[in-house]
């Protein structure tokens, strides 16, 4: 275990903060879309010509919402 956090982490420490880097930068370009463009409607429809909920835009609802619970709900939608 110490050699691990010692000589191997060290060692990969650049290649493991770019891959973070990377996967938020996709995460990003992929949601901000859908929050701009899915116009927020937080019931199922059949008409795509409707607003649509979308998973991106209810977990950004809840993180931002000021109950705790509906915060907590955010965070396991988001893992």
């Amino acid at each position: 275990m110490k050699l691990i956090l010692t000589i191997t982490l060290k060692s990969a420490r650049a290649g493991v903060l770019t891959g973070v880097l990377l996967a938020i930068a996709r995460i990003s370009g992929e949601t901000a879309p859908l929050l701009f463009t899915a116009l927020s409607n937080q019931f199922w429809t059949s008409n795509l010509g409707e607003p649509m909920a979308s998973l991106p835009v209810t977990i950004f609802k809840f993180a931002m919402s000021p109950y705790e619970n509906w915060q907590k709900l955010a965070w396991a939608g988001s893992s």
